[in-house]
């Protein structure tokens, strides 16, 4: 029997998500409720493995020197229990509590690059005050605080945001609404 030529398989027989392929009557493009649930799942996970990661390493970095310091600590243990809740409950009121601690994940990420960058740029200039330029620039990337460490609670900010993204739970509409009698 000779075999098929590229141009003679469609496209969708061989990659049924790709782009110009033809969907077959009766089978939606578009991922099922289960599927996003599954994929909801995922991105919680994600969440709690990172939350979960980062509150020993900053304990072990002695990250609580100052008020600066324990705010990224308390945050990520509100967002390790937020999204024990959500996880219990996804309801109107836990996804909007877990927005609001993902958005303070978000914050706190970006404070801690802006805090990082000028503890480096403080601890460069006290070595080396003629620094300018590149070779100043240089030394705050590569500085004694990690500048982009902070980075992980923008992933897990982010990462929380999406998890809410068209949430059934806050969706509305008449669907939703209780049949009366």
């Amino acid at each position: 029997m000779p075999r098929a030529r590229r141009s003679d398989v469609p496209i969708g027989a061989a990659w049924p998500n790709a782009v110009g392929a033809v969907i077959e009557p009766g089978r939606d493009a578009l991922p099922t409720e289960a599927t996003q649930q599954r994929i909801r799942g995922f991105l919680l996970a994600l969440v709690v493995i990172g939350v979960a990661g980062l509150i020993p390493e900053l304990v072990l970095l002695k990250h609580y020197e100052s008020v600066w310091q324990v705010a990224p600590l308390v945050i990520l243990v509100l967002a390790l229990v937020v999204s024990a809740l959500v996880w219990r409950r996804p309801d109107p009121r836990t996804l909007n509590a877990f927005r609001v601690v993902m958005g303070l994940c978000l914050l706190a990420g970006v404070a801690g690059v802006v805090l990082h960058a000028q503890g480096n740029l403080e601890w460069a200039l006290e070595r080396d005050d003629t620094l300018r330029g590149w070779p100043l620039i240089w030394k705050i990337l590569r500085g004694a605080t990690p500048l982009l460490a902070p980075g992980a609670m923008l992933q897990i900010g982010l990462l929380g945001l999406v998890y809410t993204y068209r949430h059934p739970a806050l969706q509305r509409g008449p669907h939703l609404e209780p049949e009366t009698v």
